[in-house]
């Protein structure tokens, strides 16, 4: 064995000098080609599943997350912006101002809540509790819908047309044209043709002109609209029952709305795409909505005041609490496999090692050092496993979902461990001398003793 060994070892040049460390890890390569092919099987094996795990995983936490928001009420996920008009200058009457509010709101998003949000929110307009004059309980709001085209089909009549005025009690008061959904109209009575007049001390009259039904119930966006789709009917503990409806009126419409006479409300509805979510971005968007709420109360001004309606952040930690003890699971489970993967990976190099050892055994009695041989060693078990290492991180590309930090610090641990355990199992096996003789490789240097003794023996044989 030693004579074939120290054949190769000749044949490729070796030296204990130069390039002595690479030739030799490329004499234990080529040598043992079957145990490097093993320990390489073995590296990609491991980390394709370090590397692949936490991104299965990851997927399935953002599939979680995109169900969690999917489900929840859209009022509770979405971001609704309500302004309250406190003088009149505060009035938006023109379908533009609306949409230049919704531009400026969206460009006051922080960074970690743009992508979440779709750019197909809408707009609203609404009065609160606006009785009709001459009757207990009965109440006919006035609203406006950006969006009501895409949302509502007109069944009957007509859609509302250009505001007016009429006479009522000797005076003139605004005469609104609106429509209303078929179930007002089929609980509270209300037939196109009738005018009721609204209000308590400032009047306006409400001519019906149109029904409508949705063209979709189930559209999300009606969560923030129900008064609009659905008669409100109220039984308070004390007085008549009551019965709220929200009529619609057009973009003309809004000019007859004011702050000074009716209880006005405004909200721009900035919906949450659930499909864009990822459960790795959970923390900063919990506190950019924290950030966002601020923005707009420095927003507040002497003719309006805005708030931010939103359940976002309570649904972000509820799924967060859910979220941390799935991935203390994740962790635990990646680390005994890790730590698995580890032990049969030291089983392979120590194998390799092994088979090495009547070279570096050699290398060392030929005057290598131990940093050469434990280099070599090291050097040899890089050959084995970084191709292999990188071949198994790159299919764990071919595995769906997001990539967490722990899946690329995964293959990087690996390799190192083996490179680190084999220059440490030689270092630890060749740090001291071989206890045998060296007089089959070097010849032994004579001592000064024997080179005087024998000048002296020359010098008296010569004196004789």
């Amino acid at each position: 064995m030693r004579a074939r060994v120290k054949g190769r070892l000749a044949v490729l040049g070796f030296r204990t000098h130069g390039g002595a460390t690479g030739r030799l890890a490329v004499l234990g390569v080529r040598t043992h080609p079957g145990t490097t092919a093993l320990l390489a099987v073995l590296t990609a094996v491991a980390c394709l599943l370090v590397a692949g795990l936490p991104r299965l995983t990851q997927a399935s936490f953002d599939e979680a997350l995109r169900r969690s928001l999917a489900t929840a009420d859209a009022v509770q996920t979405d971001l609704t912006v309500s302004g309250q008009p406190v003088t009149l200058d505060g009035d938006l009457h023109e379908r533009a101002r609306f949409e230049a509010g919704d531009r400026h709101w969206r460009g006051l998003l922080p960074a970690a809540l743009r992508p979440l949000i779709r750019p197909d929110g809408h707009v609203s307009a609404k009065t609160v509790r606006t009785p009709v004059t001459g009757t207990r309980g009965t109440f006919v709001n006035l609203g406006w819908l950006s969006d009501a085209g895409r949302r509502v089909d007109w069944i009957q009549g007509r859609e509302p047309g250009e505001p007016s005025t009429t006479g009522h009690g000797g005076v003139t008061i605004p005469l609104i044209e609106v429509g209303v959904v078929d179930e007002a109209a089929r609980v509270m009575g209300l037939r196109i043709g009738q005018t009721r007049v609204i209000g308590e001390n400032a009047h306006a009259a409400v001519r019906i002109v149109g029904v409508f039904r949705a063209k979709d119930p189930g559209d999300r966006s009606w969560n923030h609209d129900p008064d609009i789709l659905h008669v409100t009917h109220v039984v308070p503990l004390e007085g008549p029952e009551e019965f709220h409806t929200t009529a619609l009126i057009s973009d003309e419409g809004l000019t007859a709305l004011n702050s000074r006479t009716r209880n006005l409300v405004y909200r721009w509805v900035l919906p949450v795409d659930g499909r864009a979510a990822s459960a790795l971005d959970v923390p900063e968007a919990g506190a950019a909505v924290a950030g966002f709420r601020q923005r707009l109360a420095v927003e507040r001004s002497g003719t309006t005041s805005y708030r931010l309606i939103t359940g976002l952040p309570q649904v972000l930690d509820e799924f967060q609490a859910g979220l941390s003890a799935a991935r203390t699971v994740m962790y635990l489970v990646l680390g005994g496999l890790l730590a698995v993967a580890l032990g049969v990976i030291a089983l392979g190099v120590r194998l390799l090692t092994d088979r090495m050892a009547p070279a570096l055994a050699l290398v060392r009695a030929r005057g290598g050092s131990l940093w050469q041989v434990a280099g070599a060693g090291s050097a040899m078990a890089a050959f084995a496993v970084g191709p292999a290492a990188l071949a198994g991180y790159g299919l764990s590309f071919l595995v769906p979902g997001p990539a967490p930090p722990v899946a690329h610090l995964g293959p990087a641990v690996v390799v190192v461990t083996a490179v680190a355990f084999a220059g440490a199992r030689l270092v630890v096996a060749h740090r001291t001398p071989l206890p045998e003789r060296r007089d089959d490789v070097a010849a032994v240097r004579p001592s000064a003793r024997r080179l005087t003794l024998e000048a002296l023996v020359v010098v008296l044989a010569l004196a004789g």
